[in-house]
């Protein structure tokens, strides 16, 4: 193994991010474990691409003075670029020059990202797997609120006239419990509002802070390139990093290794407050998913194979309760099965199937008014059920099966009355009608109740509700 090099690479410039690269990302790969064990290979190469302003600033830095006995490093000017161009133009062309550099010298592309903090003994998971043959080594980054996230790290592991900052998977996961984005919450299971976009990361709570995700993208940590591929810096099919790299870089993909156990390595990705956070109605369901997976198979930048390998967060305190993970595979099998469809009929026949698994012989009932509930009474009529609408929840007999189709802000009343009640999500009742809200995450533009109102309903009328739900599906299916 002594012939293994190492291409390190970082893009990164701007007083803020190099400032935080220097006090936080950089100690915490000086950590035991991350690069000094890349060291036992021979020293590797470390380019940063930056300006010459943040060089200077890294240059009068002690602690990456210190880092400069780990690895040689090269300063690449892309100031004059970078103001020409776009950040996700400036940023993909690098990773391109760093792969090309990589695959030229038959060296693993390590790629480092200067807003993230690394568990100790990150890099050395990667070492390992490498060893047993793996050609790529991927992780989940976790984001955490910047702000208060620094607020405790830095006066709690930060040694004074020390180099390094070293946090074990436990402590790390930890702290990111107690300051985690509020996108976190998003791919959770049980939470009460979802990503707007489509999903491509699933997540079950199996304690109180342990949990286990199925992800379709992740983060490269190494990879040792095996084809040209580039990441494409124009047109309709701009990538960035941890989108397609594995899978058009690797031929063979059980050479990637994902890290599977938080035991293993940690890796926290520090946002603003303000990022990628909006909150929307839609809680997840099934049919919702399935349909995401369903179109991701085609259209997908990442790789529907990741999502058969199950991750385990977790730490020692905690009790994992494993009939939770029971429930979070059967759920995800159910997703799988449903989502494997080439035509409307197709998806016809299985979501019947699936609607009868959960209705039984009992009928159903649809909370709302107007066009919303009565697009969902009749869709439940297609499917073969007896379907009635009521517009209270006092209305709802013991032997129904309940179907929320109303507005959001009324719904938010409804979801705390069915929580007094006791209810099961998706067991005895399932939000949002399908032939609206399964799919209106999936159109390119957001759609409107008024929108839908006028270019379906409408329609629907003239032309009945099996014309509509075809129309539907044929845009669900060729969205780009």
């Amino acid at each position: 193994m002594s012939n293994i090099r190492f291409e390190l690479n970082m893009i990164v410039w701007g007083e803020a991010y190099t400032n935080l690269f220097l006090k936080v990302t950089l100690p915490t790969l000086l950590a035991a474990g991350n690069l000094p064990a890349l060291a036992k290979f021979g020293k590797s190469r470390l380019t940063i691409y930056t300006h010459k302003r943040d060089e200077a600033a890294m240059t009068k830095c002690d602690a990456f003075r210190y880092l400069s006995t780990f690895v040689d490093i090269e300063f690449v000017d892309i100031e004059q670029e970078q103001s020409q161009q776009n950040t996700w133009f400036t940023m993909t062309t690098c990773h391109n020059r760093a792969i090309s550099k990589a695959r030229k010298n038959n060296a693993f592309a390590v790629f480092i990202i200067p807003d993230h903090v690394y568990s100790h003994n990150s890099f050395e998971t990667a070492i390992n797997a490498i060893k047993q043959g793996f050609k790529g080594v991927l992780v989940l980054q976790l984001p955490a609120i910047r702000d208060s996230f620094l607020e405790e790290l830095l006066p709690t592991y930060c040694n004074a006239g020390l180099p390094d900052i070293s946090i074990s998977p436990d402590n790390l996961l930890k702290l990111w419990n107690r300051h985690k984005h509020p996108g976190s919450d998003f791919f959770l299971w049980n939470s009460r509002h979802f990503p707007n976009d489509s999903p491509c990361l699933l997540g079950w709570p199996t304690g109180n802070i342990s949990f286990v995700v199925r992800s379709s993208q992740f983060t490269p940590l190494v990879l040792l390139p095996e084809t040209d591929f580039q990441l494409p810096t124009n047109g309709p099919s701009v990538y960035t990093l941890d989108t397609v790299l594995a899978k058009k870089l690797i031929r063979d993909q059980s050479n990637v290794y994902i890290v599977q156990d938080s035991d293993h390595g940690v890796q926290i990705d520090m946002r603003p407050l303000s990022q990628n956070y909006a909150v929307s109605f839609d809680r997840p369901n099934i049919p919702m998913i399935a349909c995401h997976l369903n179109w991701f198979r085609d259209h997908g930048n990442g790789n529907l194979e990741y999502m058969e390998r199950p991750l385990f967060y977790h730490y020692a305190e905690d009790k994992t309760d494993h009939s939770k993970i029971d429930e979070a595979n059967a759920i995800y099998n159910k997703i799988k099965q449903l989502a494997s469809f080439d035509t409307a009929e197709q998806f016809k026949e299985k979501l019947t199937a699936y609607f009868r698994s959960l209705v039984l012989d009992r009928s159903i009932a649809v909370l709302g008014s107007g066009y919303i509930a009565d697009i969902t009474h009749r869709f439940a009529g297609i499917m073969g059920f007896r379907s009635r609408v009521i517009q209270k929840i006092g209305e709802l007999q013991t032997n129904e099966y309940l179907f929320l189709a109303d507005e959001p802000a009324r719904l938010e009343t409804v979801f705390f009355q069915l929580t007094v009640m006791a209810l099961q999500h998706e067991l005895d009742f399932m939000v949002t009608p399908l032939a609206y809200r399964q799919f209106r995450q999936l159109f390119p533009a957001p759609i409107s109740f008024g929108r839908f109102y006028h270019d379906y309903y409408l329609e629907m009328k003239k032309n009945d509700i099996q014309w509509t739900f075809k129309v539907i599906l044929n845009k669900l299916r060729h969205l780009y």
